[in-house]
């Protein structure tokens, strides 16, 4: 009987012991699972974040790209605005050479200066257009890489956290 009672309870032990090897190889097994997930995740997050930095690298080349276009359209502006300047001192001194001399042929040159004049204006003026213009693109690609720099940002945190 006490042999019988012992087998018994050998028995009842094997098979919990069976049933908590199952228990944990279904563990070990979920575990599995779930750490490729996460490895899949993790690589995914590290396309993601390689495809974000190139991006940014390419905003920030169009961004110092735009700067230099701006240098270069203030740089034009100032030289049209001294360019300007020296016409109208050219109708300044012709208006007083006029007045002086009083002659017809002169009125022509004054007249052909104040046209140059004008249409320097004019062209002065489309060039501001562009100029706004061209500072209202900047901004946008200013926003533009601000948005990716704090996506990036983000990204770079989660990987962490994934990590």
């Amino acid at each position: 009987d006490q042999l019988a009672s012992r087998f018994a309870q050998e028995v009842k032990e094997k098979d919990q012991l069976a049933s908590r090897l199952e228990q944990e190889q279904k563990a070990h097994t979920e575990s599995a699972a779930a750490a490729a997930a996460a490895v899949e995740v993790k690589d995914h997050l590290a396309s993601c974040l390689e495809q974000e930095q190139k991006l940014c690298m390419e905003c920030e080349e169009a961004l110092a790209a735009a700067v230099k276009e701006k240098e270069k359209l203030a740089s034009r502006l100032e030289q049209e605005q001294k360019v300007c300047m020296e016409i109208e001192e050219t109708v300044s001194a012709a208006v007083e050479e006029k007045e002086q001399k009083a002659s017809v042929g002169f009125e022509r040159i004054v007249a052909a200066a104040c046209k140059e004049k004008d249409q320097l204006a004019t062209r002065l003026e489309e060039e501001a257009k562009g100029r706004a213009e061209f500072e209202e693109v900047l901004a946008a690609a200013v926003k533009e890489n601000d948005q990716l720099a704090s996506r990036f940002a983000q990204e770079v945190k989660e990987k962490d956290q994934l990590a």
